[in-house]
Formats: structure tokens, C-alpha cells, sequence
């Protein structure tokens, strides 16, 4: 079975390759149910604030949406310093969480845009899947080996690793904005 790290390199990798466009979100739905067994979870806005990560291992990414309907997107990996490569604000509606970018992120930050908010079968917690990339190589590793299409999806997926108060939900965002923003990264 291919690792969460692995996964996470064919993502980066892939970065530039030509995506199909994208698709609704119920044809998204379908497309990852037919493969591994999930349910849309129509979370309420509230129980999105937090953090959510991607990637143990070598490389990775970490979500912090918060109440304010901003978030930060923080990637990282071995050979790479933890960065914010995307910020914006974020929407939730009917089980699809979609993020657009502040107008100074004037760089592709080649992230997913759109995310599902799924349970797996076992009535597990919710999960977010990315569905403008992620969903891609999926369908692409569950083709070539279709028995690990559960593994491969729990590989993919953001979980929610911590919440915080509205108190120390500024305080988090400076702090992050402080250590992480490197625009200078994504110049031209």
C-alpha cells in the first residue's frame, strides 16, 4: 500500500499536470463512494474552526480555518520550511467547504480548493477530502489497485487535530502569520 507521505509526493509532483475540470459536488461524492465507503457529513460552520492536517510522514500540509471565516494553509516537508502558501476565507455549503484566496496571494497556490466533509463507513469522525486534486490521484491509485481504495482515502483526507477558544483564536493567527507568511517564497 502506498504511504500517506507517498500520496502526498504524487500531489506535489503532480502540482502542474493537467487536471480534469472540475466536478460538482455531487458528481465528487459519487465518484469517491463508488470506491470506498462514505457519507457527505453537512457539518455545521462552527465545527469546521480548527486545525486540520495532511501528511504525516516527509511532507504535508496543515488547515486552520477559523470562526472569522479565514483560514491559513501551511505546507511543509523535509527540505522545505513550514510556509503559508494560501489565505483567504472560507465558505461551507450542503457538505462542501470551498476556500478563496486574499488578493495577495497573487500565486497558484496549487492546493485543493473545494473540500467534502465525509465520514467514513464506520461512522468515524469527519473527515475533509480535497476535491480539485486530491480526488484525481484517488481515482488514479484506486484504479491501479483497487483493494487499498479505503486506505488510499483515509491517506488522503485532512482530520481535525485541535480547536481553540475565540479568545485564542487571534492570538494563534498573528502568531501564525508571524512565523509562517513568507511571501517572498512564491516570487516570480
Amino acid at each position: 500500500m502506498l504511504t500517506g507521505a507517498a500520496l502526498l509526493a504524487i500531489l506535489a509532483i503532480g502540482g502542474d499536470a493537467a487536471q480534469p475540470p472540475p466536478c460538482e459536488p455531487a458528481e465528487c461524492l459519487r465518484a469517491v463512494s463508488s470506491k470506498t465507503a462514505v457519507a457527505l457529513v453537512d457539518l455545521a460552520e462552527p465545527s469546521l474552526v480548527g486545525h486540520w492536517t495532511a501528511g504525516p510522514g516527509l511532507a504535508g500540509s496543515e488547515l486552520y480555518l477559523f470562526a472569522d471565516h479565514t483560514y491559513i494553509f501551511i505546507e511543509w516537508a523535509d527540505v522545505m520550511p513550514e510556509t503559508i502558501s494560501d489565505k483567504g476565507r472560507w465558505t461551507m455549503a450542503m457538505g462542501l467547504l470551498t476556500l478563496s484566496s486574499d488578493s495577495d496571494v497573487v500565486w497558484d497556490p496549487r492546493n485543493d480548493r473545494r473540500y467534502l466533509s465525509l465520514r467514513e463507513g464506520d461512522g468515524s469522525e469527519p473527515l475533509l477530502f480535497g476535491v480539485d486534486r486530491t480526488l484525481h490521484v484517488f481515482e488514479w491509485l484506486v484504479e491501479e489497485d483497487p483493494k487499498e481504495a479505503p486506505g488510499y482515502f483515509r491517506a488522503a483526507c485532512r482530520e481535525k487535530v485541535r480547536t481553540w477558544s475565540d479568545a485564542e483564536a487571534g492570538h494563534l493567527k498573528a502568531d501564525l502569520m508571524k512565523r509562517f507568511w513568507r511571501s517572498s517564497a512564491f516570487a516570480r
